[in-house]
């Protein structure tokens, strides 16, 4: 599958002109980044042999004014820290939750921890169950 690096830029009437400098001519618009994104790949099929056009792999490259470009970045590093921390949480949370089972209730580490006691199980799991409780058996009477 082939590669191409699609550039957007917004024209001064609010449409989305897409291009890729890789093939010559092969440019486009659309009034949504998305609109112009499926007009490029009919322009990419139109102007190359390239049977597959219709599934290449476009890279966008949206251009936007330099102010705007440092606001997004900001945004998704802070977003990747998001994702960081809530992994972080996630796993001290679970140590959290299977420490306390070894000595208290289900009910009492979702207590303990602020979640519910089904949340309390989900952090647990299968770890700690423990080997005491009775597993109940259907029984067949004389009369069935």
């Amino acid at each position: 599958m082939k590669n191409y690096k699609v550039r957007y830029e917004l024209d001064e009437t609010g449409w989305w002109v897409a291009s890729i400098d890789a093939v010559p001519g092969c440019h486009t618009q659309g009034r949504t980044i998305e609109q112009a994104r499926e007009r490029i790949r009919e322009a990419l099929a139109a102007l190359t042999s390239d049977k597959h056009a219709a599934s290449a792999k476009l890279e966008d490259e949206v251009q936007l004014p330099k102010p705007v470009r440092k606001l997004v970045v900001d945004l998704q590093t802070k977003r990747m820290l998001v994702v960081e921390v809530t992994a972080d949480a996630e796993n001290a949370i679970r140590d959290a939750a299977l420490a306390l089972a070894k000595s208290m209730s289900l009910r009492d580490v979702g207590t303990v921890l602020g979640v519910s006691r089904q949340r309390a199980h989900q952090l647990v799991g299968d770890k700690t169950r423990k080997a005491t409780t009775p597993r109940r058996r259907a029984t067949r009477s004389a009369d069935s």
